[in-house]
């Protein structure tokens, strides 16, 4: 009888430890599954959704397509007029600033007095042009009267010949005298006895508005000193920023359509003239495109968006929610059979009405690409490295 009832416990104590061997057992595979499972959810440059995630995340996918792009290239850049068109005013001569009615913004038009300057030089230069005049005026007849007298022999061919030298010298130094009287602004018409004057009006060359006033009242300016500058902007053009993807379709001669931030409906026409050939510390290329003469109201450095016009052609693509940017680098991401992503470095180009290039396209053109619900893989793989 006893030993029926040690049979019987050792019976039950082997059932009992079997079944928990089984618990246990079991409990650790499923741990270990889901420590698989969730060590599976992202490799490198890659994630892998569950089933249930593939459903809350509503991804979409879409291969790329040759589609006709290149119409408009969308570049930004700001205005600016070329150095010829940037005057400075100085005098000469130099001298104290005895007018000067202008501040920076204010108009001017070509031939208006700008500034006043006084300066005892402008006396002495007028008093020597007028004794040069008069000189020439003594020169001129006694070089008549050698001709006169040689006609009869009562004079030598030598005294004809220093009359002649002497006439020749005081009508340089007085072409000299005339000159130098116009480069301070003094007409040398206008020189006479009684008109003889310390003062001097210097004037505009151009239209245009003051941008810089370096001089006040009383103070005494070096030739060498601006007074002051003027902008011409009535020919102004734009320096676009263009990056190496846009050179491709970039052109001189495209037509290029501009406008401001806060006139976004006011166009200004211009074409590309000049297309830089450095790439900048940035990474961008300077394009240039003249402005058309109504841009007289654009102030340089005013900031612009433009739209050049060029050739289309048929270009792999893809819809641009597909591109996202990581780190400063554009990916896309393809989809693999076992419901893993794989992140793959692309090189973007035109970007138009919702699909943007894909220059290396070779490396995804057999792949389906993530077109909804890049950025939420881009999220989970770097939530997961984390």
């Amino acid at each position: 009888m006893s030993n029926k009832i040690d049979k019987s416990f050792s019976l039950v104590i082997f059932i009992i430890t079997v079944f928990f061997a089984n618990t246990f057992y079991s409990c650790k595979n499923v741990t270990k599954k889901a420590q698989v499972e969730e060590n599976s959810q992202s490799t490198e440059g890659a994630v892998f959704l569950t089933e249930a995630q593939q459903k809350l995340t509503n991804l979409t996918t879409a291969r790329l397509s040759k589609i006709k792009m290149g119409g408009l290239i969308h570049l930004s850049g700001k205005t600016d007029v070329s150095p010829q068109n940037q005057v400075s005013i100085s005098a000469p001569l130099g001298g104290f600033i005895k007018s000067m009615p202008w501040m920076s913004g204010m108009k001017v038009t070509k031939g208006q007095v700008i500034a006043v300057i006084e300066n005892r030089e402008f006396i002495q230069l007028q008093q020597d042009y007028l004794m040069a005049k008069s000189a020439i005026y003594y020169a001129e007849k006694e070089l008549e009267r050698q001709k006169e007298l040689t006609k009869t022999q009562a004079t030598s061919d030598k005294l004809l010949l220093q009359a002649e030298e002497i006439f020749r010298l005081k009508k340089t130094e007085l072409r000299g005298l005339e000159e130098k009287l116009k480069l301070v602004s003094i007409n040398p018409t206008w020189v006479k006895d009684e008109n003889i004057t310390s003062k001097v009006n210097l004037v505009t060359p151009v239209n245009g508005y003051i941008s810089n006033v370096n001089v006040n009242i009383g103070k005494y300016v070096q030739p060498t000193e601006a007074i002051l500058d003027i902008i011409d902007n009535s020919k102004s053009f734009i320096i676009l920023k263009a990056f190496e993807k846009d050179l491709p379709y970039l052109k001189i001669g495209n037509v290029v359509t501009a406008h401001t931030n806060n006139l976004p409906d006011k166009k200004y026409k211009s074409k590309v003239s000049i297309i830089g050939s450095d790439i900048k510390s940035e990474g961008y290329v300077e394009v240039t495109c003249m402005l058309d003469i109504n841009s007289h109201d654009l102030i340089p450095g005013t900031y612009m968006n433009a739209e050049i016009e060029s050739s289309t052609s048929e270009r792999w693509a893809v819809q641009e929610e597909a591109v996202i940017t990581f780190e400063g680098v554009e990916y896309v991401f393809a989809e693999e059979d076992d419901n893993t992503y794989h992140m793959i470095k692309v090189e973007t180009g035109l970007n138009e009405n919702g699909f943007i290039e894909i220059i290396n396209h070779e490396v995804v053109e057999s792949k389906k690409l993530v077109s909804k619900g890049a950025y939420t893989l881009l999220m989970k793989m770097k939530n997961v490295s984390e």
